[in-house]
């Protein structure tokens, strides 16, 4: 009786041995893989997770996490790529696999990496601007440059557009510094700021208490970091 006992309680820690280093983390992969899908608006996800040994992730503990995703959503504007990596991370698993939040609990770093292309801010300005239309966008270290028609006085205007992306407490905006209209009625004109600032998006769009670091515009694309504000401060973040 004793031998089957002692052969039962192998096999049960033989079983959860296997789903400590198995299961579980293909569960917690492909989990955090659907939130992050859901959160970013796409399906072009790839998530590495690990912890050595995989059983600790089990408890939320994770040595490193990176994330890619491609056509992801940031407030108003779609990305190019957006990464997330991470070192140190606590996250509450139980809570997790049951269907809730993804909270974090700790994280020695996190960092989050969004690149926007010529093409993104093109189909920012032409949904976020009625009266522009056949919009080309380009993108140097020294400014963005977009050309597009207008209408005026029932008229297709030529409009030439220079802007600049700008971080203001706390929040990503395209900033309008100058505007010519060509073939119009009274000329060539400057009628300066035509629409205003463009919201991108703000620090409140991004997950777990990251606030935006640094903005980068360069040939092609302009690139965006973030960093997580008291990153090991023990208070649970949810992914908004």
């Amino acid at each position: 009786m004793e031998k089957k006992l002692a052969g039962v309680f192998l096999l049960f820690v033989l079983i959860s041995f296997i789903a400590a280093q198995f299961f579980v983390p293909q569960l917690a992969s492909a989990t955090l893989t659907r939130e992050i899908k859901d959160k970013a608006a796409t399906n072009d996800v790839q998530l590495t997770l690990s912890s050595r040994p995989n059983a600790l992730m089990c408890l939320g503990y994770l040595d490193d996490v990176a994330a890619v995703a491609h056509d992801a959503k940031l407030g108003e504007v779609y990305t190019s790529e957006l990464s997330l990596t991470g070192k140190g991370i606590k996250i509450d698993m139980v809570n997790l696999l049951r269907g809730g939040e993804l909270n974090l609990q700790k994280a020695d770093e996190l960092g989050l990496r969004a690149i926007f292309s010529e093409e993104n801010f093109r189909e920012l300005l032409s949904r976020k601007v009625d009266k522009l239309s056949n919009v080309h966008v380009a993108v140097t270290p020294d400014r963005i440059s977009m050309t597009a028609e207008v209408k005026m006085f029932g008229r297709p205007v030529e409009a030439q557009v220079d802007g600049v992306v700008v971080e203001d407490s706390g929040v990503l905006y395209f900033r309008m510094t100058r505007m010519n209209m060509k073939k119009s009625l009274f000329g060539r004109i400057n009628i300066g700021n035509f629409f205003g600032d463009i919201a991108l998006f703000g620090s409140d769009k991004l997950p777990f208490n990251l606030k935006i670091d640094d903005v980068i515009m360069q040939e092609g694309h302009v690139t965006v970091t973030a960093k997580r504000v008291n990153g090991n401060n023990g208070n649970n973040d949810g992914a908004r």
